[in-house]
């Protein structure tokens, strides 16, 4: 990163990710969450399904683009609290420290809220619930040892 700048190749994949993460809103506000289809996604953004998966793991990944970094971080602070602080403390305190980081985008946050309200995409739910305790469970375990 010369002078401190995204590189042109830095540039180019977030231009990317952010297209497909754009087209896939689009689609799952017009035709639905459960019918839209990574092929879809793909076609629309002009990329292989396979650069899709490049980018997010499943199609769920797309409703929380920031979920991972946000679990990453808060796996780590989980980690860094005292040892001798009370598990259930620990957790709520790393989850205040981190909860300054989510996304303060309200009207996407508002749009993702509606959209799981129209569809029956509890795998949605999994999805989050499943990194959630991933990463609950990675920063317990690495504050044991």
């Amino acid at each position: 990163m010369p002078n401190g700048q995204p590189t042109l190749r830095d540039r180019k994949k977030d231009a990317t990710r952010q297209l497909i993460e754009d087209v896939a809103w689009d689609l799952f506000s017009t035709q639905g969450f459960d019918a839209t289809t990574v092929q879809q996604i793909a076609d629309r953004a002009n990329v292989a399904p396979r650069t899709f998966f490049r980018y997010f793991p499943t199609k769920e990944a797309v409703l929380y683009p920031e979920l991972d970094g946000l679990l990453s971080r808060l796996a780590e602070t989980f980690a860094a609290r005292p040892r001798d602080e009370p598990a259930m403390i620990a957790m709520l305190n790393a989850f205040d420290a981190v909860n300054g980081e989510i996304s303060t985008d309200a009207g996407r946050q508002l749009e993702r809220h509606e959209l799981l309200k129209r569809s029956t995409a509890g795998s949605s739910s999994t999805f989050v619930y499943d990194r959630i305790g991933a990463a609950l469970w990675q920063g317990f375990y690495f504050s044991l040892l």
